[in-house]
């Protein structure tokens, strides 16, 4: 089924770039089509690579990369030179991290890509590091669905094993609706972001608007505004042990990503 306006959550200011125009198309953002614009919008992005290497490469082991998307960090990951499987719900996504692998001899050598659903995964293989990065975390859509992630987790981490996570909060008003507009050009194309939290939700939701002539695309997602607080309490919950937090970034923009550097507690890793 097609979507339509009335079918997503869009700011005042993302739903007035659109209104316009006589052939909208509206998708996901990580469906076939929106692989193309998250890629060309975020993956030169460098948020939080090189923490997030910096801390995988004090593990040990193989790693497994959830929620990899067209290897953001898959790539950087496979310069420790240890094997990677990255895993993925889009088969766009991991299209476009294959390509990728396709033109590195040795990093494709060293990399698997798994199409499967980052909260219900089965692998034969334990890892000495599981990196959940890009807030990924926060595209799940309530804490029930990052428990059975967890608990994937807790199962794949080989013993001693290390969890590196990121999430976002929020740093300044989450009384205020204002939304904020990136405009971003790339070899690809241009494109608009629009990222808008409504006043007291605990969601924030990206628009992603690119026009050919008279059509334009609309690519849309939304992420929990997700407290490093309380991801600390629900790890605990799950069996680990949050052995360090960092902020990544910015300290004055309205969102603030945070990394968290986990263990199994050994009271599960003994169970």
């Amino acid at each position: 089924m097609t979507a339509t306006l009335e079918d997503v959550q869009l700011g005042p200011r993302a739903r007035a770039s659109v209104a316009s125009f006589s052939h909208l198309v509206v998708d996901d953002l990580y469906g076939p089509d929106g692989a193309d614009a998250y890629e060309a919008i975020a993956g030169r992005d460098a948020t939080e690579v090189r923490e997030i290497v910096a801390h995988t490469s004090r593990t040990t082991g193989a790693i497994l990369d959830l929620a990899a998307g067209s290897g953001r960090l898959t790539l950087p990951l496979l310069t420790l030179r240890r094997p990677v499987v990255a895993l993925d719900l889009s088969p766009a996504m991991l299209d476009i991290l294959d390509k990728k692998l396709a033109r590195r001899d040795s990093a494709r050598r060293l990399c698997r890509t798994v199409h499967a659903d980052m909260t219900r995964f089965s692998l034969e293989e334990r890892f000495g590091c599981i990196v959940v990065g890009t807030t990924s975390i926060s595209l799940l859509p309530d804490a029930a669905a990052r428990a059975r992630l967890l608990d994937c987790v807790r199962t794949h981490l080989a013993p001693g094993g290390t969890l590196v996570l990121t999430t976002v909060g929020v740093s300044g008003d989450r009384r205020s609706d204002e939304e904020q507009v990136t405009e971003v050009a790339t070899d690809a194309g241009a494109y608009s972001v629009f990222e808008w939290l409504p006043a007291g939700s605990d969601r924030r939701f990206i628009s992603v608007v690119t026009v050919t002539g008279t059509t334009a695309r609309l690519f849309t997602s939304s992420i929990a505004v997700l407290d490093p607080e309380d991801l600390r309490a629900e790890l605990e919950r799950a069996g680990f042990e949050v052995r360090e937090t960092a902020p990544l970034g910015p300290p004055d923009g309205r969102y603030r990503d945070t990394l968290l550097v986990a263990t199994l507690s050994r009271a599960a890793g003994s169970s």
